[in-house]
């Protein structure tokens, strides 16, 4: 993927799970439809997309040819942005922050976006979701019987507390969901998809310029699905994320009884060092340089270590 490295401060990472005659056999279910039966080998997943900006990151995905793509969150940005000031009568970023730096779209616009979106095919579905449970959470099943893949779709926003809450992330009734969804027939490998990052505590270390989501900003809730997954004794559990706009991957060896991974693709066109003014880069760049990295994903064409590039990434399971 030589094309991919010239797409500088792109990161996308595309999971190609080598599914192989070596997992234990998992549950399933007879009934499941032909689309979902046939063996998944390539599973491509993202986030991070401005709709404003050039995205020739998806020539490289077409050439993957993945049988499944998963949107992360922030799949396009509809908020207004005000620019990025320390100092003045409005301050977005930094201690003395007194305004936030994104704001919601006019209404008329958003329903000018609504008139438009509830044409596309996908809307119905999602509006079916809607009907039924407050958030968008929901969970898939691929592949045949004993090489089962199974994809749990987690709502981060739709029920969160504040940042500096320590209260919930999912809400009473999403975690009854996916402790259910756990439990259910076991699958070869549990693909957990948060729109933020789990393992990473990251967001501790970014203050005060900005504060980002993460589990680790509610360590409650955190441990709780820890805990979740150890109980449920489903082998085969990693996560995907986003929403931070630097690729990553991060290990816990701790209370589940084997190492969980957390494997960050962000952002398809964004890039860290573009939630700060340029005079600010260097703050960015120290950062990145301080916080370990023995597996931050670079290129070797990396000038500074806050620097990620789109790359494929495959794991034999």
């Amino acid at each position: 993927m030589d094309g991919v490295k010239r797409w500088r401060w792109w990161a996308v990472f595309i999971l190609g799970a080598l599914i192989g005659s070596q997992f234990a056999c998992g549950g399933g279910n007879d009934s499941t439809k032909a689309n979902h039966e046939a063996l998944v080998s390539r599973i491509a997943f993202g986030s991070c997309a401005n709709q404003t900006a050039p995205q020739p990151i998806w020539d490289a995905i077409i050439k993957f040819d993945p049988q499944v793509f998963i949107w992360m969150g922030d799949n396009i940005y509809g908020d207004i942005k005000r620019p990025s000031k320390m100092f003045g009568k409005e301050r977005t970023i930094g201690p003395w922050k007194n305004v936030p730096r994104f704001v919601p779209t006019s209404q008329d616009e958003m329903n000018f976006k609504y008139h438009i979106i509830k044409n596309h095919p996908a809307y119905s579905r999602l509006r079916h979701n809607l009907n039924t449970k407050a958030g968008i959470y929901t969970s898939y099943t691929f592949g045949p019987v004993g090489r089962q893949i199974k994809i749990i779709l987690l709502d981060t926003r739709y029920h969160r507390d504040p940042l500096s809450s320590d209260g919930t992330i999912l809400g009473s009734t999403q975690w009854t969901w996916l402790e259910k969804e756990l439990n259910g027939p076991s699958s070869a490998i549990t693909i957990i998809v948060s729109s933020i990052q789990v393992i990473s505590n990251l967001s501790a270390t970014t203050g005060p310029l900005f504060y980002m989501e993460s589990w680790g900003r509610f360590p409650k809730e955190r441990d709780r699905l820890f805990q979740l997954i150890a109980d449920s004794k489903r082998n085969g559990v990693f996560f995907i994320s986003g929403d931070v706009h630097f690729g990553e991957i991060t290990r816990y060896d701790c209370d589940v009884g084997y190492a969980l991974y957390d494997i960050t693709s962000s952002g398809l066109t964004q890039a860290v060092e573009k939630a700060v003014p340029a005079p600010f880069h260097f703050v960015v760049r120290f950062l990145a340089w301080w916080t370990p990295s023995t597996m931050r994903v670079i290129g070797k064409n990396c000038r500074h270590r806050s620097c990620t590039y789109g790359m494929r990434v495959i794991f034999s399971l």
